[in-house]
C-alpha cells in the first residue's frame, strides 16, 4: 500500500511542479468488468477446482484535467475521477435469481501522450494507475415471495467480505476530433483480490480467490 500511495504522491509533486496546460475533459461510456473466482479444496489428498465467472456490465462517467508537459511535445499527465456503476444477473436452480449491483469510483492519474495527424485530428494514448474505491457491492437474491439482500463489504456482518480499494492499470487509445470530441477503447486490470479465504476442517481445505482480472471500456468525451 505505501507503495501505491507513493505513485500517486509523485505524480502529484510532478504536476504541482509543472506549471503547465491543463485541459479538462468529460466523458461517459460503456464498461464491462467480469468477477472471476477460483475455489481449490482438497479432501482426503484430492484436489478439486470449480471455477465462477459473474458479468458485471454498465456505464461510466466522469472528469480529468489533462496537464500538458514541457519535455515531450503531446505528452501529459491526466487525473481524474470517474463513477462506475454495473449490473448483473445469476439464475440459481436451488435459491433462485440474484441481482447484482457494483457502484465505484475510480481515480486515475493516467500519462498520456496525443499525436496531431492534421489540425484537427488527433491519435491519443494513455497508461496508468487508478485507485478504485467501492461504494456498493450487493446481491438481491429471489426464492418465491422471499427476498434477500446480501452485502458484500460486511455491512451485514456476512461471512464474506470483499475489500473496498483495488488497483487498475488502465491502458487505452482514441481518437480526438476538432480538438472537442473524444472517442475512447480501453481496458483496465485489477492487481489485488476482492476476496481472499483460506480455511481448514477435520482435514480439508479450501481457498477462496475472487478476482476482477480484466474490464473493458468504449466511450466518448468532450474536451473544453
Amino acid at each position: 500500500m505505501k507503495k501505491i500511495v507513493s505513485v500517486f504522491a509523485a505524480a502529484a509533486l510532478m504536476l504541482i511542479g509543472t506549471q503547465a496546460y491543463a485541459q479538462l475533459s468529460v466523458g461517459l461510456g460503456f464498461i464491462s468488468a467480469p468477477e472471476k473466482g477460483v475455489n481449490t479444496s482438497t479432501v482426503a489428498g484430492t484436489t478439486s477446482t470449480d471455477k465462477t465467472s459473474l458479468d458485471l456490465s454498465g456505464v461510466y462517467a466522469g472528469a480529468e484535467y489533462n496537464f500538458a508537459l514541457p519535455w515531450v511535445d503531446g505528452l501529459g499527465v491526466a487525473p481524474g475521477a470517474y463513477l462506475t456503476a454495473q449490473f448483473g444477473k445469476e439464475h440459481h436452480e436451488v435459491t433462485g435469481d440474484s441481482d447484482h449491483t457494483d457502484i465505484a469510483v475510480n481515480i486515475p492519474v493516467h500519462v498520456t501522450y496525443g499525436l496531431e495527424l492534421t489540425n484537427d485530428f488527433k491519435l491519443i494514448a494513455f497508461a496508468g494507475p487508478a485507485l478504485r474505491l467501492g461504494i456498493v457491492r450487493n446481491d438481491v437474491s429471489k426464492n418465491g415471495n422471499n427476498t434477500n439482500t446480501y452485502d458484500y463489504f460486511g455491512q451485514n456482518d456476512n461471512d464474506v467480505v470483499y475489500n473496498r480499494l483495488n488497483v487498475l492499470v488502465d491502458l487505452g487509445v482514441g481518437i480526438e476530433v476538432a480538438n472537442a470530441i473524444q472517442v475512447k477503447v480501453g481496458v483496465d486490470f485489477g492487481l489485488l483480490p476482492l476476496y481472499k479465504y483460506h480455511g481448514e476442517l477435520a482435514g480439508a481445505t479450501s481457498d477462496i480467490k475472487v478476482t476482477r482480472p480484466l474490464g473493458i471500456k468504449v466511450g466518448v468525451g468532450y474536451a473544453f
